[in-house]
């Protein structure tokens, strides 16, 4: 996907003209070093705490949401897209 939206493609062209995108790698960095494919070292699973994530036991998301929260007063968020890969 980033390959595309950074490529000379006319369409990724396009995009770029029209949005500005934000790609955010891998949340849960601490637990995939440690075995874990969806929880942190917490042992929360990130994608259950959005509503209400903490400084402390989710941090990455905490971030991420205050990232949005930054973005919604300038602009519109068209899209939110989280996007897995399982192996």
């Amino acid at each position: 996907m980033v390959d595309f939206l950074l490529s000379e493609n006319p369409e990724a062209k396009a995009l770029r003209e029209k949005y500005i995108v934000y790609v955010v790698p891998m949340i849960n960095v601490d637990g995939v070093v440690h075995g874990n494919q969806r929880t942190n070292l917490a042992g929360l699973d990130l994608n259950r705490v959005w509503s209400t994530p903490s400084y402390v036991l989710s941090p990455v998301v905490y971030a991420i949401k205050n990232l949005a929260n930054m973005v919604k007063r300038e602009r519109k968020i068209d899209v939110f897209c989280d996007i897995h890969a399982h192996f």
